[in-house]
């Protein structure tokens, strides 16, 4: 496959997908996680929780690889940023205030919503509505509309305990489709 150009590479990142940060534990092994990013055409920014146990790790050693692909079902494409990641205090939410529409936009909930509740009627164990709360009558306690606003008023409460962990890269690789 043929790498990306610059344009194509930049575009990519742009568009909402969920990237995968590898970062390295104690011992050295690698560690993945899904996670929310932002992409600025020069660097990589993500937003995390101060207790979460991978800023433990990239305090530890900062060298990380985000990883962006496409989903299944359509042509091959990814971008791997390889590099340093470093910390900035105090402004996490203000990322997670914007990236928190683009990834959680009203109509992407509404569809997760039903699929939710139809598989919650073919099956009770098998039912997982993530983040949405369920009643007994399978409507969310909060409208969609508002849940949104909820999670960013529950984020807001504890501000001071977000931050933002910046990739500055030291290589850029990816695939194009063919």
């Amino acid at each position: 496959m043929a790498e990306m150009s610059v344009a194509e590479r930049d575009t990519f990142l742009r568009e909402a997908r969920i990237g995968v940060l590898a970062t390295l534990d104690a011992n050295g092994g690698p560690l993945a996680i899904p996670i929310w990013y932002e992409w600025d055409g020069a660097r990589a920014r993500m937003f995390s929780s101060v207790r979460s146990p991978k800023l433990a790790r990239l305090r530890r050693d900062g060298r990380v690889c985000l990883t962006v692909a496409e989903p299944v079902g359509v042509p091959e494409a990814w971008v791997a940023i390889e590099g340093v990641a470093t910390i900035e205090e105090e402004t996490g939410f203000a990322l997670a205030q914007r990236l928190a529409p683009r990834y959680y936009p009203v109509e992407q909930a509404e569809r997760t919503l039903s699929r939710s509740a139809a598989r919650f009627r073919r099956n009770r164990r098998a039912f997982a509505c993530g983040f949405l709360p369920m009643q007994r009558d399978f409507t969310c306690r909060y409208p969609v509309q508002n849940q949104l606003r909820t999670y960013l008023a529950d984020w807001g409460r504890v501000a001071q305990d977000w931050v933002t962990i910046v990739i500055e890269p030291r290589r850029i690789r990816s695939s194009a489709p063919e």
